[in-house]
């Protein structure tokens, strides 16, 4: 941890409170006032219907058609699933429930923070988490990015424990495995996590610990792979969307229209189970990719400008209320995301002696780079990096704490001596 100037027990607890209470209100009036009674749209079709199911007992059977469903990984539907229970409306307990739960990522996010720089730059990461429009634009909405950005945060929070010996290999390890049943790209982020910080020391202790790690890890997420591998007809380690992903971002209008985004219009019906339909579409995707491997530069930059809201923004922000975001707030979290940036790039050049410091918090960066290069660009897939800006852009927040600080130490008057 970065040297600070440390601040009170008594403070620390107030300002946390203070933190969580404003993000609870931002969030819970922007399911109230913004989102309200709004439809279903995008993936929360799915997420909240798969909850619904879940609720009635049916499980994991796809909510619309009855039959074995991986669409995506789990742990959103299961979150949703007991706001699904009882009468009323249980899309609007839903949203609320993703409310309390971004809450719940703004502490975790604060407690990052600490771990980073101390308790000025948890409440300064805890502040800029309550108030960042680029997580409560997701936290009315029934949809995984609030878990992601979940555990995402508590991904790198343990890392650093564990990193110095302050958390046993079981916590990351379950926390890695919950992460991939959250979203599936999170295993690369747990990957960029794990090796580079757990191999120091002899090779037998480095393979140790990043093996304990793995294993638990592997542990979590199997009886979702083995159920999956029982029902379908092909291989299904943790859901069926790669190949519907991948098949809509590598067609023509991805190419040639909007390049580097997504396009539904590009699956056609294909006969099978999910795992067949994926493994067909994955077929169609890489054959693509390989008659037009003269546009793939050109879509690669296109998908890295997309999500990391360097171009067509403001067709993004068209694009997201496809997915129930308003257009106003999508706006807000692009121009909050540019002004996080420097923040986190001068805390990062503060830390360019921790090591450890900058590969946890430069992991989350890379996932997001790798996936959007192997998938398409959209700024939601931006959050565990925004995460990891948030904590980095702590260390200034921490930094002139301290010069505040020792000012006025340097600056209180001597007592005489009697």
């Amino acid at each position: 941890m970065l040297r600070t100037h440390p601040i009170s027990a008594r403070s620390w607890r107030v300002g946390l409170a203070a933190v969580a209470a404003t993000g609870l209100a931002i969030r819970l009036l922007y399911v109230l006032l913004l989102v309200g009674d709004d439809p279903v749209a995008g993936d929360a079709i799915y997420y909240s219907a798969q909850a619904d199911a879940i609720a009635d007992g049916r499980g994991f059977e796809h909510p619309f058609t009855g039959e074995p469903a991986a669409d995506h990984p789990p742990a959103t539907a299961v979150i949703l699933a007991p706001a699904s229970l009882g009468d009323g409306d249980p899309l609007f307990r839903q949203r609320i429930t993703m409310a309390l739960l971004g809450t719940v990522a703004v502490l975790a996010i604060a407690r990052l923070g600490r771990e980073v720089a101390g308790e000025a730059a948890g409440l300064a990461a805890g502040g800029l988490a309550a108030l960042h429009p680029g997580l409560w634009v997701n936290d009315g909405l029934a949809m995984s990015e609030t878990p992601t950005t979940l555990i995402t945060a508590l991904v790198l929070l343990v890392a650093l424990r564990w990193r110095r010996g302050d958390a046993p290999a079981w916590q990351l390890g379950v926390l890695g495995g919950l992460a991939v049943l959250t979203r599936a790209e999170l295993g690369l982020l747990m990957a960029l996590v794990v090796i580079p910080v757990g191999l120091t020391g002899p090779w037998p202790a480095r393979l140790r610990r990043v093996g304990a790690v793995a294993l638990v890890a592997l542990l979590v997420v199997a009886p979702w792979t083995v159920r999956n591998v029982l029902r379908f007809e092909e291989p299904v380690l943790v859901s069926t969307n790669d190949g519907l992903t991948l098949r809509g971002a590598n067609c023509d209008p991805s190419y040639f229209v909007g390049v580097g985004f997504w396009h539904l219009s590009c699956a056609e019906p294909v006969d099978g189970d999910q795992s067949e339909v994926s493994a067909e579409y994955r077929r169609q995707a890489v054959g693509y990719i390989g008659d037009h491997l003269d546009r793939v530069p050109t879509v690669l930059a296109a998908r890295l400008a997309r999500v990391w809201s360097v171009w067509e923004v403001d067709e993004m922000t068209y694009l997201n209320r496809g997915e129930g975001r308003p257009r106003t707030v999508s706006w807000l979290a692009a121009i909050a995301w540019w002004g996080l940036v420097p923040l986190a790039a001068a805390g990062a050049w503060s830390a360019r002696r921790q090591q450890a410091l900058l590969l946890v918090l430069g992991a989350p960066f890379v996932t997001v780079t790798i996936t959007a290069l192997a998938t398409y660009g959209i700024p939601r897939f931006r959050l565990p990096a925004e995460v990891a800006a948030i904590a980095a852009a702590s260390i200034v927040a921490a930094a002139a704490h301290r010069r505040w600080a020792d000012r006025r130490t340097v600056g209180d008057p001597v007592p005489e001596a009697s």
